[in-house]
């Protein structure tokens, strides 16, 4: 019996990894607040799977930091992703996941929900997305730089990210 299921199981990783197609890519970011003289960063590279036309499940994982604090916090983020509409080298998607920080100081924070985006096609293998916004939760008390603020809703400012797709 579990030689049966353990076949079983591999054959339908099997099955589904040969329509699967890799995307390598992520998002790179700076910003500066005159108001708090801080500057806060991110390197959050991505990687994808498109398991066919419509769903893709995939992770980023990286760095975030900010200059009022020492040291970097490590991020992960898994996601699944639904595209909804296409119209030519335009599509549009929805993406549902979680993301969870840590600091050297062992702070945490954590966020789970919702993220409307856009993909502009630019060839066979490159492609712009932007993600437009957060609906969701986040707890983040200890202030983690790259994370949303702790509380429930929609987060259009700093949910706002570009980034570049190199899709093999």
């Amino acid at each position: 019996m579990k030689k049966f299921l353990l076949i079983a199981v591999l054959a339908v990783l099997g099955a589904v990894s040969a329509k699967a197609q890799v995307r390598l890519g992520g998002e790179v970011s700076v910003w500066y607040n005159n108001d708090t003289e801080n500057t806060s960063y991110a390197f959050m590279p991505e990687i994808g799977y498109k398991l066919n036309d419509r769903w893709e499940v995939g992770t980023e994982i990286g760095f975030t930091g900010h200059s009022n604090q020492s040291g970097l916090n490590f991020k992960m983020a898994p996601f699944a992703r639904y595209t909804f509409l296409r119209a030519g080298m335009f599509s549009m998607f929805g993406e549902g996941g979680f993301a969870v920080a840590t600091s050297k100081h062992r702070d945490t924070a954590f966020n789970i929900g919702l993220r409307p985006g856009i993909d502009v096609e630019l060839s066979e293998h490159w492609s712009l997305e932007a993600h437009l916004g957060f609906l969701g939760f986040a707890t983040n008390k200890d202030g983690i730089a790259g994370m949303q603020e702790s509380g429930f809703g929609f987060d259009f400012a700093n949910g706002t990210s570009f980034g570049l797709i190199y899709q093999f």
